[in-house]
């Protein structure tokens, strides 16, 4: 008895092995690989306390039921493990966490049992090798042709949400990284082009529209680099500032600047008084997000920001649907462009959840759908000068037609009045002659 219960206490505490299998993963030339559950065990290291000793003679590794490995502690630390061949002809293999807000990308291997540990940051700057420092979070990992390696990721972030990992050949990594320079380069090339042809249009028009409208523009392309590791370029090298303030601070001024220009172009305080309590909800939110990030609180602010930013762009929708049937022809392309961002968002939900495919397609889509509505936007706001100066054309064409009937009617009148009064005077004449002939 006693060596059945032994064996089904061994097959019991060797059972998670067997369920925990995975795949050695293989890259090929000219490929790209996503890290998906079918390749990697997870570690969670929410005090990130963990030495890689510790890591590497651990027994908690375990799979885990998501597609994607996924932050769910804040200022949490995850391990994945996986292994690693290279099938390529280059010596080393570039893995990047691309679009996220990432505070640390580390890897580590062990060359040879016995051997000392390899760690690999993506801190430290690529300039002495053949690859330089790219805006995505990477790490070139070195692995000889046809070698085979087990390797230890440890990624940190105080925003929870998917990590989505990428093993690149070195050709693909290329191209990925040229492909992406030259779409966000042509990103912030459109919106500087529309930031300053709308300045310039406040400067003649003075409607405050269009200021507002700019700041959206400015802050949608901030958030847009920031989000995407231009920041460690361009502002500042600290990822830490970066990611827990400067990114999540951008953040909320982009949803200020929506809400402004919102209210300004719908005239919300005017046309929607019963329902103006609601929209102020939304700025009620953000400063929440914004309080949030100043004390300190990143998941909870990332977590606000994301939940009013879905809420704004449904409350957006519904306003301007009912302003276009209460007759504001202009909303309609407003509509129009929040109906996409909330199309957009839903496909960033269901690809982050692992329920459509992770492609460039899916991760660019919030660059695209963000031209589309600075066109849609910007045919907004001149629809909604034509609609004015259609207004004012048909009230001055209106005061023309009540202008011509005046003058009708007191035409009519005078003549009426003109033809009462030779009346008159032909009676009094005949009454005088009357009475002439009477005084004979």
């Amino acid at each position: 008895m006693k060596k059945i219960l032994l064996i089904i206490c061994l097959l019991i505490q060797n059972s998670s092995l067997f369920a925990f299998q995975t795949d050695t993963l293989s890259i090929h030339e000219d490929e790209t690989k996503l890290l998906t559950n079918k390749y990697f065990l997870e570690l969670e290291d929410p005090s990130a306390t963990r030495t890689i000793k510790e890591v590497i003679s651990s027994s908690r590794f375990h799979g885990v039921s998501s597609t994607l490995p996924s932050f769910k502690y804040s200022k949490s630390t995850t391990w994945l493990k996986f292994v690693l061949k290279n099938k390529t002809t280059r010596a080393f293999v570039p893995i990047t966490i691309a679009n996220n807000v990432i505070d640390s990308f580390d890897l580590y291997f062990v060359d040879h049992p016995g051997s000392s540990i390899i760690h690999l940051s993506s801190a430290v700057p690529y300039r002495d090798t053949k690859l330089i420092k790219q805006n995505n979070t990477f790490i070139n990992a070195i692995i000889f042709p046809d070698s085979t390696r087990t390797i230890y990721l440890r990624i940190t972030s105080g925003a929870s949400g998917i990590i989505p990992v990428d093993i690149n050949s070195a050709n693909t990594f290329f191209k990925t990284a040229d492909f992406e320079n030259i779409l966000v380069g042509g990103f912030m090339g459109i919106t500087l082009v529309m930031a300053l042809y709308n300045l310039v249009l406040f400067l003649i028009l003075r409607d405050r529209s269009y200021i507002y409208y700019v700041s959206y523009i400015i802050f949608l392309g901030l958030s847009q680099v920031l989000q995407r590791g231009y920041g460690t370029n361009f502002f500042i090298s600290e990822r830490g500032i970066l990611n827990n303030y400067l990114i999540p601070f951008v953040r909320v001024g982009f949803g200020f600047s929506v809400l402004l220009f919102a209210a300004e172009f719908l005239q919300l305080k005017r046309i929607l008084k019963s329902y103006i309590f609601l929209y102020y909800l939304l700025y009620a939110l953000y400063t929440i997000a914004l309080v949030a990030v100043i004390a300190g609180e990143v998941t909870f602010a990332y977590d606000m920001i994301s939940l009013t930013s879905g809420l704004m762009a449904i409350s957006l929708l519904a306003i301007g649907s009912a302003l276009y049937f209460k007759g504001f022809k202009p909303s309609k392309f407003f509509m129009y462009g929040w109906g996409l961002f909330l199309i957009t968002m839903l496909i960033s939900i269901a690809r982050n959840r692992g329920l459509i495919v992770h492609n460039s397609f899916t991760i660019n889509i919030i660059i695209y759908s963000s031209v589309v509505q600075l066109v849609l936007f910007s045919i907004a706001l001149a629809d909604k000068i034509n609609f004015y100066r259609r207004q004012n054309t048909e009230a001055q064409l209106l005061s023309l037609a009540i202008a011509k009937e005046n003058e009708r009617l007191i035409t009519e009148q005078n003549i009426l009045l003109e033809t009462e009064v030779n009346a008159r005077t032909q009676q009094l004449i005949n009454t005088n002659q009357d009475l002439s002939k009477m005084i004979e």
